[in-house]
């Protein structure tokens, strides 16, 4: 119900926006803004390739007031990561919407990162939230077909952190010739254990950024041959993962940690070697040296940001193929990674992960 819904306020809105547009325009607007929000959808990955933008925003105007919002589930792990700017959950897009609007408190300025380009509910809210609000349209739409003030196209080979950036600049002002996001991190240098964590995992849905899992294994045993422990972080929804690696003794597991839990075995950690995902996000952000596995999608658009971090990706004709590659069965571009190519990459990071 919730999805044919979405669908026909999506065929609906493009013809009501004007309609919409002119209940909440021609407000009196504070120049330099005083309060700006920044709403951040997706998971936890797409947060910190948007929380570089909210840095950037907190160095370059550190007299306005910047709140960011973040969806409540992914709150406590960004809340742990230590960040300069305020963060506050969403747990009801409407009833902030409502709250806002009841208390005649709205920003003079919202903005989305560029994930809120999927999701109808973040663009109303930044829309009835800010007197001025920005965000990003298709490349095959224009800007009027967008509820937002002003809205700039999505480009599929920029990454997205460099298109966050862009728009913040567009909506506050800056210098578009250092328009290249600076990886955000907060990290121990000295890292005191000689445990390597594998992420051999992803969330439903998205199966198919999987690299197989007996290559994951024969590398866990050789990162085990080397004087490592070799520890798979499994998530929830990995139970074919757990069922198959936990007789396996050259394996540790650590199963569903808690967000703090998550963050502290990563300040400690030698290495992380895992796929596209939210935990290749936290640890390049935790500075740990990371080894990540791209496929289906460009790292071009999306890898970790940080010094440390090595991409491995074997770019085929059908790549990057995004969401098409639920009809792919081959994996081609998956399976053209071979362990010894990951194994040389995880050697030639060793005097920086030995023990």
């Amino acid at each position: 119900m919730v999805q044919l819904t979405r669908k026909a306020l999506k065929k609906t809105i493009p013809l009501c926006i004007p309609a919409i547009r002119s209940l909440v325009l021609n407000n009196p607007i504070e120049i330099p803004p005083k309060r700006v929000a920044y709403f951040i959808s997706g998971g936890i990955g797409d947060a910190l390739m948007a929380f570089p933008t909210a840095a950037w925003i907190q160095n370059e105007h550190p007299s306005l007031k910047l709140t960011v919002y973040v969806p409540k589930r992914l709150y406590t792990l960004c809340k742990s990561l230590h960040t300069p700017f305020l963060i506050r959950p969403i747990g009801s897009y409407l009833w902030l919407i409502i709250s806002i609007l009841i208390n005649k408190d709205r920003y003079n300025v919202t903005l989305v990162n560029i994930t809120s380009l999927f999701s109808l509910r973040v663009e109303f809210t930044a829309f009835f939230a800010g007197k001025i609000s920005f965000g990003f349209h298709y490349p095959e739409e224009t800007e009027s077909n967008r509820l937002f003030t002003r809205a700039i196209e999505f480009n599929k080979t920029n990454h997205f952190a460099n298109q966050n950036l862009s728009l913040a600049m567009l909506a506050l002002g800056g210098n578009k010739e250092n328009l290249k996001a600076k990886p955000f991190q907060h990290y121990q240098k000295n890292r005191k254990t000689n445990g390597v964590i594998i992420h051999p995992g992803s969330k439903k849905g998205y199966e198919y950024k999987r690299w197989p899992l007996v290559r994951y294994i024969e590398l866990a045993k050789r990162v085990y041959s080397k004087g490592y422990t070799a520890t798979f972080l499994i998530g929830p929804e990995d139970h074919q993962i757990l069922s198959t690696a936990c007789d396996i003794k050259e394996i540790d597991l650590l199963i569903n940690p808690r967000p703090k839990e998550l963050l502290t075995i990563l300040d400690n950690a030698s290495c992380f070697i895992g796929n596209d995902s939210g935990p290749a996000h936290i640890a390049a952000f935790k500075g740990v040296p990371a080894i990540v596995l791209f496929g289906p999608e460009s790292p071009q658009r999306s890898a970790p940001l940080g010094d440390r971090v090595s991409i491995l990706y074997n770019k085929r004709v059908c790549s990057p193929c995004q969401f098409i590659q639920t009809h792919c069965t081959s994996a081609e571009c998956m399976l053209s990674i071979t362990v010894d190519e990951v194994w040389d990459t995880f050697l030639q990071k060793e005097p920086t992960t030995q023990p």
